[in-house]
């Protein structure tokens, strides 16, 4: 049986069909279970199964078909080694954005990429680190701070609702950047008056995420959630994360 995977869903065909393109774009999708996932797609090959290294983001996701095929190796990072994120990965984070699968392909993501140490540091007291640790935890000390930040801002002159594409946008570029080993932080908790005005941002565009990045210092272990661990993640005794996530038969069920 092969499998067909799109960003609306994964297709089943019988064994023995001939190939076939995916449903949005007509680019071959096919991911046969017994020989290992192959997407191929642009004249390229997008992913071979089969491997314990992390797979490239670009082989997680046609990203003009599909949203993301998830890593489970990527997590949140909250404290980082004090090395500058290379302008290759940087535009590895743009272009993932760029080319993210949009609504109606309205396009209504913008990017504002701050990269230089004295910008870098202007921003640090803006960002909230972990609410549900105190600050002296949470919080990374001065030579744990991130080295690149994202600001993640939409265009609200394009007609639309753009959430579920900023979600897309935020998933891709964050693989895109575990792919080269840099980790990275999504931040709600901002002072969005403060960077806005600060980044330069004006109307229409309005400022909806801050995302920081960096080359990790620290480990993130998912443990289960149980009623004694509730969802608030946790440092272990070596200040390494813990995370509890819930179970697979808890969050998914079968027809």
């Amino acid at each position: 049986m092969l499998l067909f995977v799109h960003l609306r869903g994964v297709f089943l065909s019988p064994s023995g069909a001939g190939p076939r393109r995916c449903f949005g774009h007509s680019f071959p999708a096919v991911l046969c279970p017994l020989l290992g996932a192959v997407l191929a797609g642009h004249g390229r090959i997008w992913y071979t199964a089969g491997k314990q290294d992390p797979i490239p983001y670009y082989m997680r996701s046609c990203f003009t078909c599909l949203s993301w095929i998830p890593s489970p190796t990527r997590r949140t990072y909250r404290r980082f080694e004090q090395k500058p994120v290379p302008q290759d990965v940087v535009d590895d984070i743009i272009e993932a954005v760029r080319l993210s699968s949009s609504g109606a392909n309205r396009q209504a993501v913008r990017l504002v990429v701050v990269n230089q140490p004295t910008d870098v540091a202007r921003v640090q007291p803006l960002v909230k680190w972990a609410a549900y640790l105190p600050p002296e935890q949470g919080t990374p000390k001065a030579d744990e701070l991130p080295t690149l930040f994202v600001a993640v801002v939409k265009d609200t002159a394009i007609p639309g609702d753009p959430a579920t594409d900023i979600g897309i946008a935020l998933a891709n570029m964050t693989l895109a950047a575990w792919d080269k080993g840099v980790g990275s932080c999504i931040m709600g908790a901002i002072n969005k008056p403060v960077l806005t005005e600060l980044l330069g941002i004006e109307a229409p565009q309005q400022l909806v995420y801050m995302v920081a990045f960096g080359y990790p210092s620290h480990k993130s272990h998912i443990v289960p959630l149980t009623a004694e661990t509730g969802v608030k993640y946790y440092l272990d005794e070596n200040r390494d994360y813990c995370v509890p996530k819930r179970s697979k038969e808890e969050i998914a069920r079968y027809l």
